[in-house]
């Protein structure tokens, strides 16, 4: 993990990679704007992961939709992600709130670099669809018009 501060910023930074429900536009995003995240850049992973699409989860909060990152070098793909600037204090916080099967670890980036984000544990992949093929989490979801297949109506 790549930690800095500068003069403007007291507290150490780390980044942090993205991919679905925290991106900008989606439902996540504002929560992660509140731990006093910073956009740096879009881009993409390391062609070395597949994509899943996780259903909904009710409960108190209710989750939304978003996707799931397993790394999977031999039949792996690049996918679009967002890069932020987030204090390291808020990192723990964040940890403590992502709901499994999703988990912070290490993501891959496209040119060689690495940083801490979003990924899924291996064992999510059973029984949801894989949309590697998409590219990303945004091209997913319009592709089914913002829906996830749970959540359209038959």
């Amino acid at each position: 993990m790549r930690m800095t501060a500068t003069a403007s910023q007291a507290a150490p930074t780390t980044p942090l990679v993205v991919v679905g429900a925290h991106l900008h536009g989606e439902p996540l995003h504002a929560d992660l704007l509140g731990l006093g995240a910073r956009f740096l850049r879009a881009t993409r992973t390391a062609p070395v992961y597949r994509m899943v699409a996780l259903p909904p989860v009710p409960g108190h909060p209710p989750l939304p939709a978003r996707p799931g990152l397993i790394r999977d070098p031999a039949a792996g793909l690049a996918v679009e992600v967002e890069v932020y600037e987030l204090p390291v204090a808020a990192l723990g916080e964040l940890v403590l709130a992502v709901a499994p099967p999703l988990a912070i670890g290490t993501v891959a980036l496209d040119g060689g670099g690495q940083a801490p984000g979003f990924v899924c544990e291996g064992y999510a992949r059973e029984g949801v669809p894989d949309i590697s093929h998409y590219g990303g989490w945004r091209r997913y979801r319009a592709a089914h018009h913002g829906a996830h297949p749970a959540e359209r109506p038959s």
